[in-house]
């Protein structure tokens, strides 16, 4: 496994572990049960834990879900356009498409981010529609995969 494979798969145990509490919850554990499973001192600590797992981890499927959107709009957008803010959306979104977990959905964020005044102006900027389309799409996939 390579060094840069470390997060991703941090990302995959965090929402597997999130997941298995969550169900432990809905199943009528008690945090206080839950800490002894986790080996964790209190039950403060077991929800504590929960919490920050719900902090930062996107669940594998929403993922690769926001993977696939960050994909088509990079390809989808011009590679030069007289949009400042177009060029550079482009290029976050570039850098990307094959980054770890939490800088996938900070870079798909921040592209949304300097591209919504141009998505707000009258006829979208002058945006052609398949782009404009994808960087709806990119903003819905962000919405759901909110850590």
């Amino acid at each position: 496994m390579a060094l840069a494979d470390v997060a991703t798969a941090r990302g995959r145990l965090d929402a597997a572990e999130r997941r298995i509490i969550e169900a432990a919850r809905a199943n009528g554990a008690t945090w206080a049960e839950i800490a002894t499973v986790l080996g964790l001192t209190s039950r403060q600590a077991a929800e504590q834990r929960w919490r920050r797992l719900c902090q930062r981890t996107i669940d594998a499927g929403v993922l690769d879900e926001l993977r696939l959107a960050v994909r088509a709009a990079a390809r989808l957008l011009p590679p030069a356009s007289p949009d400042h803010r177009l060029n550079l959306a482009a290029a976050t979104l570039r850098a990307a498409r094959d980054a770890p977990a939490g800088a996938l959905y900070a870079l798909a964020a921040q592209a949304i981010r300097d591209v919504e005044p141009l998505l707000a102006e009258p006829g979208r900027g002058g945006l052609e529609p398949g782009p404009a389309a994808a960087l709806d799409a990119l903003s819905a996939t962000l919405a759901a995969a909110r850590p």
